[in-house]
């Protein structure tokens, strides 16, 4: 990608322990400028996702460990920059961690009871996310890490990230429709669970017509999701 790149760094310290960080490398075109700029009004860029990161630590949502941030700016916009972080240790990309455990058909009580567990975990942070301001723009499964033996979750991939006083609803919808849509491109996640998400993060143990009306648009703007990327897809394979 020649907007973005990642860079993967092992060092040892001087206690000769495995010290591993991440060199991202951002590359704003003219478009993404304008587009950053006067629609959203700030710059989605990598000072944008440092400023986030340490928002996030602000409110006790986990996140990146920060390490160093370094920019270059042309006309006093932002061009290109880098961002260090450093690893989440002992942690797993969410989306991979539900595919490998609970891809099963039958699966033991235990892994029922953990998989539940999870879902309460991301619903509670993505419900305190949301109503601390907070929109992420690119909401998916695979930019949360879980660390197993603490149940932590973090957020990750913060370049697109807004924050108002107030979440706007669309936002809110957006949001939730891409951790749907991503959710339906892995095994181990089904319609049951898929409901006992929205009931925690919407904290209703009934589903009535204000959370029907919330859920039928987080369905379109789902459905509007997966036509974009099949059409993408199918633009990429030349059909």
């Amino acid at each position: 990608n020649k907007i973005r790149s990642v860079v993967k760094i092992e060092l040892k310290d001087e206690k000769e322990r495995l010290r591993i960080f991440h060199l991202k490398r951002h590359s704003l075109n003219i478009k993404e400028q304008f587009y950053s700029l006067f629609r959203m009004g700030n710059a989605l860029d990598g000072l944008n996702e440092w400023n986030m990161i340490f928002s996030l630590h602000e409110v006790t949502i986990p996140s990146m460990v920060p390490v160093v941030f370094g920019e270059k700016r042309k006309m006093g916009m932002p061009w290109k920059s880098i961002t260090l972080t450093e690893h989440i240790y002992d942690s797993f990309r969410l989306e991979t961690f539900i595919h490998e455990k609970f891809s099963s058909l039958s699966l033991s009580s235990e892994q029922i009871l953990l998989k539940r567990k999870i879902i309460k975990k991301l619903a509670s942070l993505a419900r305190k996310f949301h109503n601390l301001g907070f929109n992420h723009n690119d909401f998916y499964l695979g930019h949360f890490f879980i660390i197993p033996s603490t149940m932590t979750l973090h957020i990750i991939d913060l370049q697109r990230v807004v924050r108002r006083k107030k979440i706007r609803d669309r936002d809110r919808i957006k949001d939730i429709a891409q951790l749907l849509f991503s959710s339906q491109q892995i095994n181990g996640i089904n319609n049951t669970d898929c409901i006992r998400f929205l009931k925690d993060y919407l904290q209703i143990k009934k589903i009535g017509f204000i959370e029907k009306n919330f859920i039928y648009k987080v369905l379109k703007k789902y459905l509007r999701i997966n036509r974009h990327t099949l059409k993408h897809l199918n633009k990429a394979k030349g059909k």
